[in-house]
Order: structure tokens, then C-alpha cells, then sequence
């Protein structure tokens, strides 16, 4: 769903997006206002980005980091887009666009900011269990559910986050030690699937 602001002659039209990977590109993107409402081309856009997902008003605006490489506007009512590196080293954080005219006129931040979770991919991988390496998921929620699966499909370790992490020793339900193999993970919250390999 998408919602419309509009105030100071400004609209902003944003998506909302949820989940993302640290390290890769995202891109969002949002439906360009114009200097008048609706009408004409607006002056500029300021991204910013802020740690977590918080509500972003124009009292806390300036507590986001300003990203470059916004695009120039547009006329109203085209898609535009802006392609974004993943932090690293933070689990959630929000992205919110404001836009200005040029009378020095601001949009409100849009209130349908795009929100993420990042998920650190597991690591290490390949991990060989036998000189102590364990397979860890970090930027989980408590509670999320990590299910480790055989290429043949049979489920092999079913784990719950705890501190936001999961750690995956290479030893199946039972805590016997599993063979040599590539393995599948499946995160079914975030609809997450990857590949581990475990070698001894």
C-alpha cells in the first residue's frame, strides 16, 4: 500500500521495501512530485538514511546521515529511482525522502518511508566444523526460525535466534555430526534461502 503526503505544494508518492542482504544494492524508488502539488517539477530531493526503524518527522530529520546521488526531478508523476548501497555493521535502519521547491519550500518527510532489515549472510562459508568453525547468521530478530535442509530436501537442524544471532555447528537435531556437503538455509520469516558448505 502507498500513501500520499502532501504540504508546503509538495507531494511524495514512496514505496515500502523490508529486507535486504549487507553488502548489495537496493533500489528504491517513488513517484516524483512537482513544485505546485502535483503540477510542474519540484527543485531537489534530500535522502537520508537513519539507524533502525524509527518514525522519521521533520524534528528528528537532521539525525540522518544525507546520502548523494539523488536524481534530478522530474515532471510530476514520474517514476524515479536512486540505487543504494546496504550498510554494513547495523541491522535495521529506514530510508526517507524529502523534496524541495524553489522557493525553498520542504515536503514533510513521506510517511511511507522505505523500512529494511538486514540479514549478514552466513559466515564463514565454507566452514569446516572440525577446526572449530561455526556457521553464523547475524541481524536476525529474536525468535526467527533458521532451518538447515539436505540437498535432498530432509531437515536437518531447526534453530531459533537468540541476541539476534544464529549459530549453526554443523551437527544435525540430535547433535550428531552431519557429513560433508553442500546445505541449504531457509529463513521462512524473510523467505530467505541460500546454500552453506560444510566441509571437514
Amino acid at each position: 500500500m502507498k500513501f500520499i503526503t502532501v504540504l508546503a505544494g509538495l507531494l511524495l508518492l514512496c514505496g515500502i521495501t523490508s529486507a535486504a542482504s549487507a553488502g548489495q544494492s537496493i533500489t528504491v524508488d517513488w513517484t516524483a512530485p512537482g513544485d505546485d502539488s502535483t503540477v510542474g517539477t519540484c527543485a531537489g530531493y534530500d535522502m537520508r538514511i537513519f539507524d533502525g526503524i524509527v518514525t522519521v518527522d521533520t524534528i528528528n530529520w537532521n539525525t540522518g546521515i544525507q546520502l548523494s546521488g539523488e536524481p534530478a526531478p522530474e515532471k510530476a508523476g514520474t517514476v524515479q529511482s536512486m540505487t543504494i548501497n546496504v550498510p554494513d555493521g547495523i541491522c535495521t535502519f529506514t530510508l526517507n525522502l524529502r523534496a524541495y521547491d524553489d522557493g525553498n519550500n520542504w515536503s514533510p518527510p513521506s510517511n511511507s518511508p522505505w523500512r529494511f532489515q538486514t540479514i549478514a549472510l552466513p559466515y564463514p562459508n565454507p566452514f569446516n566444523p572440525g577446526i572449530g568453525d561455526a556457521c553464523t547468521f547475524e541481524c536476525l530478530q529474536s525468535s526467527t526460525e533458521v532451518l538447515i535442509v539436505a540437498d535432498y530436501g530432509g531437515l536437518i537442524r531447526r534453530l531459533i535466534a537468540e541476541n539476534d544471532k544464529v549459530v549453526w555447528d554443523g551437527t544435525d537435531q540430535y547433535g550428531n555430526p552431519v557429513a560433508d556437503g553442500v546445505y541449504i538455509y531457509w529463513i521462512p520469516d524473510l523467505r530467505l534461502k541460500g546454500k552453506i558448505v560444510l566441509t571437514r
